[in-house]
């Protein structure tokens, strides 16, 4: 369905800044709104009540901001209101005016993109509770293992640099590293625990498992980065978002070699399993 109105937003730590514009691209308002979730809900009823707007006439969009983003996906599901979150440089290769910046006039940049480019977006989709929870549990997984990394690596050279001073670090960083080494164990345990108690999460990352060189942490990046492979329509698709299609590169008679898109989004990979 095409939307008549788009609201634009552009996120940050503590308001956002938005620009509600109708299907002829004119702007109906900019306004400043805090971050909260009640305050987001606030705006948008009060947009649609000024403008008489039904809720499937209004299309929100805007930049995938990790965490800050949480407020207003939560009051959009609550609503039930279409939001389409994209990848900041989709919106900045797509603008004709770049003259200037500031969050104001990102609002409205990220609106215009938003009516221009409907037909392609990608409505937000809230992931399943399991892939939320495998996701935080591998934060911080992720979190305890560079800090453990970064411990080890002073002990290393101290090691092979300065016994003294190696004799100091490892009775002070005893304890700590042996706590997070067992943290760590309880974070991969909490994941084993959600993979095993959910069907769909644990045949996905066995099948993954079966091709060479994808381990077990990188089969739950791959989970979370694609929400369970929920986000993508086809394989084609979540191939040519994580970079590994090539493009034609020719122009007359100049023809250069097929290259990967740089517009590509690579799907993180764990180095460490």
């Amino acid at each position: 369905m095409t939307q008549s109105y788009a609201i634009g937003i552009d996120i940050s730590k503590s308001k956002i800044d938005c620009a509600v514009l109708s299907s002829d691209y004119q702007v109906l308002i900019e306004k400043e709104v805090p971050n909260t979730d009640g305050e987001i809900t606030a705006f948008i009823q009060d947009v649609l009540k000024t403008f008489n707007i039904a809720f499937s006439e209004l299309l929100i969009c805007c930049e995938n901001t990790g965490i800050y983003n949480r407020p207003l996906e939560r009051a959009c599901i609550k609503m039930e209101i279409c939001l389409w979150v994209e990848h900041a440089l989709k919106i900045k290769r797509a603008s004709t005016d770049m003259r200037g910046k500031n969050d104001k006039k990102d609002a409205l940049r990220i609106a215009e993109y938003a009516l221009r480019y409907q037909d392609k977006k990608m409505l937000f989709q809230k992931s399943s509770k399991a892939v939320q929870e495998l996701k935080e549990y591998l934060k911080i997984r992720d979190t305890l293992l560079n800090q453990k990394v970064a411990i080890e690596n002073q002990l290393r050279e101290a090691k092979t640099h300065d016994k003294e001073s190696y004799k100091l670090l490892k009775k002070g960083y005893n304890k700590a590293l042996t706590a997070i080494i067992q943290s760590i164990l309880n974070a991969e345990q909490k994941m084993n625990d959600l993979i095993h108690q959910d069907n769909n999460l644990r045949e996905n990352i066995d099948l993954m498992t079966t091709i060479p060189g994808i381990g077990k942490q990188n089969a739950i990046n791959f989970i979370i980065s694609t929400n369970n492979f929920e986000s993508f329509k086809s394989a084609k698709h979540l191939a040519c978002y994580a970079g590994v299609v090539p493009f034609q590169s020719q122009s007359g008679t100049i023809i250069k070699r097929d290259r990967v898109s740089k517009m590509a989004i690579p799907v993180h990979i764990s180095v460490s399993e």
